[in-house]
Formats: C-alpha cells, structure tokens, sequence
C-alpha cells in the first residue's frame, strides 16, 4: 500500500514530469495585453510553449465587443472571423464587416500577429490604445495544407488532415468527408470543417476517444442566421437529443429537430442531422471537439446549492486556468474565467462567450467572489443563478494550469 498523498498519485499524460513538450502550456495558454494602437503588432508570450491553432479574442475593457475566432482550418484573417455571440457568417464580427474591426492576422511559436483592419493606425476592436484583451489558445493537430477532395470512406487527401502533427495516410471515418481536420490527441481537442449535405450522417473528429463537448458554426449563412449549436456531454444522459447555443442563454432542452440525429459519439464521429445550422446542403461548417484528459481537461457538471460561504466544490482533477460554465435547466450566461486575467483567489473577474459585454467583476470581497480556484477543482462562493442556484445544472469545460499531482 502506498500512502494517500499527491506524491503518489500516476504520473498524468499531461504534467511536470512529462516531458518538455508535455506541460499544460504546451497545448492551452491565455494571454493578457493592452491596446498600443498599432495598425500592425504581434504579441508575445513566454508562457504560450507552441504554435496554436485556434485562437479566441475578447475585449476586456474600453468598449463592448464580441468574441472573435480563428483556427489553422480556415485560416487567420479579417475574412475568417466568427464571433461566439452572433450568428453571422464567416468574416463578419460584431455585425459588420471585420475589416474595419480587426483581426488576428497570423500565429507562431510563441506569439499572435495582430491588423486592425484599416488604413489608418487605430488598433480596431484588437488593439484600440487604453483597451485591455484577452487571447485563449489553443493547441490543435497542426495545419492543414490541402483541402480533402476524396470521397467519404477514402483515405484523404495529402495534408488535408493533420493528426498530431502528421498527414493521415489511411481511411479518413464518416459519410460526410471532412474538408480540412487538425487534431491533437493528446491534449483532446480536434478543428474539423465540412460541407453539408442535407441527409443525416456523420463527420470524422480525429480524437481516437469520444467526444464529451462541441460546438459547430455554419460558416456562409448568407440566407439565414445560424446559432452555435453546442453538445455537452454533462446536459444529461441521452444530451445527443438536447441542443443548447453557445450564443444565446436559453435553457438546454430537448426537441424534435435533434441537431445530433439522436445519437451518441463515438471515438471516431459525431452524427448530425439535416437541420440547417449543422447540416444543410452545400453549405461549409466548422466543429471544434474535445475530450477530457485527466490532469489536463475535463468537461462536466455540477448541481448547484445556493450557499455563498459552503458552495458546490466541483472536483477536476488539476487546478484550473479557464473555466467557462452555463446553467442548463434554465437561463444563464456563458462565463469564462480564467487565473491569468484573475490570478488570486478569490476568482471574481469573468467574461461572457454570448455578449459582446465587457469584463465583470463581482469583486474578490467574500460576498462578491465567485469561485476558490483549488489545487484539485474549484468551489462555488456566489449565490447567483448563473453559476450556483439551489438545485440548478450546470455544465462546464475546464483546462489546467497544472495537475493536482503538482498543483500548490
């Protein structure tokens, strides 16, 4: 027998001891900057270990603004954009064109380029001087260098599909191909794009494990206005009959216009039906994956009890850099927090994934905080319904700053 302590818990896949390139911030990494008002500028991080492949932007202070994507799948410029609280298409953000808003231009080891979108130097909504940001990244499979032309059930072709870093060279799964896919298996995160094709079917992910979370976007919704359809694993047990939008606060519910075709994930596909915001003919989506990995991720839920001084603790696993979590059984925002924009407990700063709001702060007073970010979860210290009614449901997706093995 060996004694309960840390010391003696296994070694994670993710973790200080590792490997080099096997720390948390190998794969997921935050960055915080202020505006300089530069029409150009790239944005350096000691912390950001790699090149990433899907970056998420959010303004912090200064202005209201949206939440603007980009991935190595579609490619970073003004013309890729998507916001997670619109509906909008590719390459409109906070509804108008992002060419005057600014965008994230390119990626590197290490760093974020930025444009503003403009002739002149203003630094649009991602550099404006006196604003403060925020940039999440993340770490994918790499990016693709062609687009897959091969059928459905055929190997794909050379360079459309990166898995951990190499071109798949054998049948690519599902019966609708993906166009471009960059996974990391490792770290259980996967960028997949696809074509529509109006009948029911299913699309590779790459994360060789099933999926407990993802999101999926239309990219060209030039006739209609298209949510951010969202499965979560942690909605209930049969959560492939519920939908719930990233970008609107409404309750998850189930209905007879299953986005998910009413069927579970498997380790090699995730099933759509014809609905349009995921599935209508010729139309081009995106779908962005993940898995938990202990140590380094997880994606859950957790039942609320009302109680500011003795919350729900909600056990991860690792102590957590970001946070986002949503009430499922009925409305609430999509809060993201995350330990480099608030570093000392008590976690009181957080953003909004479906408004274009600013950062809100409840204070790190006991009355006003809202999580004890822990060395193993975190523990809710707020009464709000958003985060921790009496009797409430919430999901979350959740990353490490370190595993509790070697968490302080």
């Amino acid at each position: 027998y060996l004694a309960l302590c840390t010391a003696n818990l296994p070694e994670p896949t993710i973790g200080a001891n590792s490997g080099d390139d096997q720390q948390s911030n190998n794969y997921f990494s935050p960055i915080i900057y202020s505006g300089d008002g530069s029409q150009t500028r790239t944005i350096t991080s000691t912390n950001m270990d790699f090149k990433p492949d899907w970056v998420v932007q959010k303004i912090r202070t200064g202005t209201t603004q949206g939440a603007g994507n980009w991935d190595s799948t579609r490619g970073f410029a003004g013309a890729n954009a998507l916001d997670w609280s619109d509906t909008t298409a590719e390459g409109t953000w906070v509804g108008a064109s992002s060419a005057g808003y600014g965008f994230v231009s390119g990626v590197d080891d290490n760093d974020v380029s930025l444009n503003d979108g403009t002739s002149a130097t203003t630094g649009g909504f991602v550099n404006t001087s006196g604003r403060t940001y925020v940039l999440w990244n993340w770490k994918a499979g790499g990016e693709p260098t062609a687009t897959n032309s091969a059928g459905a059930g055929n190997t794909p072709t050379a360079g459309s599909v990166k898995i951990d870093g190499a071109n798949l060279g054998s049948a690519l799964a599902g019966s609708i191909p993906a166009t471009k896919l960059s996974a990391n298996t490792t770290a259980g995160f996967s960028i997949v794009t696809y074509t529509g094709t109006g009948t029911a079917g299913t699309v590779a992910h790459g994360l060789g494990a099933i999926p407990n979370m993802y999101m999926v976007k239309c990219l060209d919704n030039s006739a209609s206005s298209d949510h951010w359809y969202v499965y979560h694993a942690g909605i209930a047990s049969n959560a492939e009959d519920y939908e719930i939008y990233l970008n609107l606060t409404a309750r998850a519910y189930e209905n007879n216009n299953y986005p998910w075709n009413e069927t579970k994930p498997t380790n090699s596909v995730f099933s759509i039906k014809t609905l349009q915001d995921v599935n209508q003919s010729s139309k081009l989506y995106v779908a962005y994956c993940f898995h938990s990995v202990e140590g380094y991720s997880k994606y859950g839920s957790y039942i609320g009890n009302g109680s500011a001084t003795d919350g729900t603790f909600v056990y991860l696993g690792f102590r957590a850099s970001f946070i986002m979590s949503k009430k499922t059984s009925d409305t609430g925002n999509w809060e993201m927090f995350d330990t480099t924009r608030d570093p000392i407990n008590y976690s009181g700063k957080y953003l909004l994934a479906n408004s274009s709001d600013q950062e809100g702060d409840t204070g790190t007073n006991t009355a006003g905080h809202i999580f004890d970010i822990l060395s193993n979860g975190f523990k809710l210290r707020n009464t709000n319904s958003d985060r921790n009614s009496s009797g409430g449901t919430y999901i979350y997706m959740a990353f490490a700053e370190a595993p509790f093995k070697y968490a302080n």
